[in-house]
């Protein structure tokens, strides 16, 4: 989807393993935006993205 969307061109970021590597908190914030409090899956999907792309810089 980031690619799709044009915000990143040369590199897929895998996002999901960030937010996967703390399942616990990945449901809770699920959860939390099943009953209207967006704040959290924001803020998880924010650390999940920033995570990948310091992974990837550390692979590259």
């Amino acid at each position: 989807m980031l690619r799709a969307k044009g915000l990143t061109r040369n590199v897929t970021v895998p996002v999901s393993a960030g937010l996967l590597s703390d399942t616990e908190a990945y449901f809770a914030t699920l959860t939390a935006y099943r009953h209207g409090d967006v704040e959290p899956i924001i803020t998880r999907i924010a650390e999940a993205t920033f995570m990948a792309l310091h992974n990837g810089r550390t692979l590259v």
